[in-house]
């Protein structure tokens, strides 16, 4: 069959089907072999593409806000004296939780931390937070919201005993070269030019983000052909199993989990379909511009992500599979590089 494909420049995909023919005394047997082979086709008019984006321009506000984040990230916490908890505390607590009366331990969290107002917890619970002193015990009445990450909890009523062990308040440090100096900054021009290069940098590689999702769509609707249903049972199989671990990691038993993927049966193949066809057309337009990622430039590649990755970096592309796939992450890009 690999001679008969290669002779025909056909190349497969999927599993083959044997279909035997019946067998007559005296004559040699015959069988006919079925295999999905890839599209052919070829991308056209690329060069004449045009796509708008915006711009990567960096506001003034946007690095006022970002300095503003990281001198809430150095704000000194102090021990609030003289009043009860308020909006903008930091309340600790040990809570004790129970759901329609009974008692989950889901829900026992010791140690933990709420900013009354940050609005992270469960609508209504902080709220209850505000007046409190260290030293009460105090209940807290919610309801789950309907859409809640863990089905058997949504829209249920739970009660938290809160036993409040501290209530603190955040002193922001003032906005000076002795601040900057302390984030690791010669002075507040210094930290500012910095965080603005970084913005720069995150929206130039924003902006290229769009570009190129736009002129691949842009691509994929005027270029025409069929994508092989085994590959894209394929890609629906690897989706479905990537959104199994999630749900499975947000607290889903396994009937829960696979509920969920069938109420979406028909989005998840969609976007299999998609998938394959974009990776069709990117491979195929690879093919046409001749674009190739030898070994030296996969391996130089590897090794930046490594470093980058730090301490976690041991831990990547351990696999030819996962080596293969930066391969054809660096390969698309260099295609796109020459259409841009």
């Amino acid at each position: 069959m690999g001679d008969a494909l290669k002779a025909a420049g056909k190349t497969p995909v999927g599993q083959p089907s044997i279909e035997p023919a019946l067998a007559q005394e005296g004559q040699a047997m015959t069988y006919t072999i079925r295999v999905e082979v890839r599209p052919e086709f070829d991308v056209a008019d690329w060069e004449g593409l045009e796509v708008s984006v915006p711009s990567a321009n960096v506001e003034t506000t946007a690095v006022d806000e970002e300095i503003g984040r990281r001198q809430q990230s150095n704000a000194e916490r102090v021990p609030v004296e003289g009043r009860s908890a308020d909006t903008g505390d930091i309340i600790t607590t040990n809570l004790l939780g129970s759901v329609e009366g009974e008692a989950d331990e889901r829900l026992t969290t010791p140690g933990l931390e709420v900013k009354i107002g940050s609005g992270t917890l469960i609508p209504g619970f902080e709220d209850q937070l505000i007046g409190v002193n260290v030293g009460d015990n105090q209940d807290v009445e919610v309801t789950f919201p309907e859409e809640y990450h863990a089905p058997d909890l949504a829209g249920k009523a739970a009660t938290f005993q809160a036993e409040i062990t501290g209530i603190f308040n955040e002193e922001l440090p003032e906005l000076d070269d002795d601040f900057a100096k302390d984030v690791g900054f010669d002075s507040m021009q210094a930290l500012r030019s910095d965080i603005e290069e970084n913005l720069r940098k995150r929206a130039e590689d924003e902006r290229r983000r769009i570009l190129e999702e736009k002129l691949i769509t842009a691509l994929v609707e005027r270029t025409s052909f069929t994508v092989p249903p085994s590959m894209v049972k394929m890609q629906m199989d690897s989706q479905i199993q990537r959104i199994m671990t999630m749900y499975r990691y947000q607290g889903m038993d396994a009937q829960q989990a696979m509920k969920m993927i069938e109420g979406n049966t028909q989005d998840i193949m969609n976007g299999a379909e998609r998938a394959v066809r974009r990776y069709l057309l990117m491979d195929r337009l690879s093919e046409q511009l001749e674009v190739t990622i030898d070994d030296e430039e996969l391996n130089t590649a590897i090794l930046e992500k490594v470093q980058e990755a730090g301490a976690m970096g041991s831990q990547l592309f351990q696999t030819d599979d996962q080596k293969e796939g930066l391969r054809l992450e660096l390969r698309e890009t260099a295609t796109l590089d020459l259409v841009i």
